[in-house]
C-alpha cells in the first residue's frame, strides 16, 4: 500500500505544499515553518489562536477559534495544511453547527489563496491505486 502526507478527514480546504526532502529538514527548521504559518494566518484572521494538540493520526492542530482549526502534516517534505471546521464538540442539531460549517466554506478560498499566494501551493493531481498521491504546481 502507498503512503502520503495526511489531511484530515473533516477538512473543508486543503494546501499543499512542498518543503524538500526531509533530510534537507531540522527540527528548528520545522518549528519556524509553523511559526510562520501561524503569524501568516493570524495575520489574515485574528480571531485563530495558538494551540498544539494531535488530531486524527498525524495532523497538528497549530491554531484554532471558535469556528474552526488548522491542521498541519507533513510526510517527505510534503505538507498539507486544513482548515477543519470545529464540530468535534457540537451536536448536529445545535443551531451553531450550520454557523461553524458555513464559516469555513465562505473563508475557505481566501484562506487557500493567502497560504497558494505565500508557499507557492500545489495542487493533488490524483491519487493512484496503491494510494500514492501526484502533485503538480499550481498555475498562475
Amino acid at each position: 500500500m502507498g503512503r502520503g502526507v495526511m489531511t484530515h478527514s473533516n477538512a473543508v480546504e486543503t494546501v499543499y505544499i512542498d518543503r524538500g526532502s526531509d533530510d534537507e529538514q531540522d527540527q528548528w527548521a520545522w518549528d519556524e515553518f509553523v511559526d510562520d504559518v501561524r503569524q501568516l494566518i493570524q495575520g489574515r484572521y485574528p480571531s485563530f489562536q495558538a494551540c498544539d494538540r494531535w488530531e486524527e493520526q498525524e495532523c497538528r492542530a497549530i491554531l484554532e477559534n471558535g469556528l474552526a482549526y488548522v491542521t498541519l502534516s507533513e510526510y517527505c517534505g510534503c505538507v498539507a495544511i486544513c482548515l477543519v471546521p470545529a464540530l468535534y464538540h457540537i451536536d448536529y442539531m445545535d443551531p451553531t453547527y450550520n454557523l461553524v460549517d458555513s464559516w469555513c466554506r465562505r473563508v475557505g478560498n481566501n484562506w487557500c489563496e493567502l497560504l497558494n499566494k505565500a508557499y507557492d501551493g500545489m495542487v493533488r493531481v490524483g491519487t493512484m491505486s496503491n494510494g500514492e498521491s501526484v502533485f503538480g504546481r499550481m498555475s498562475g
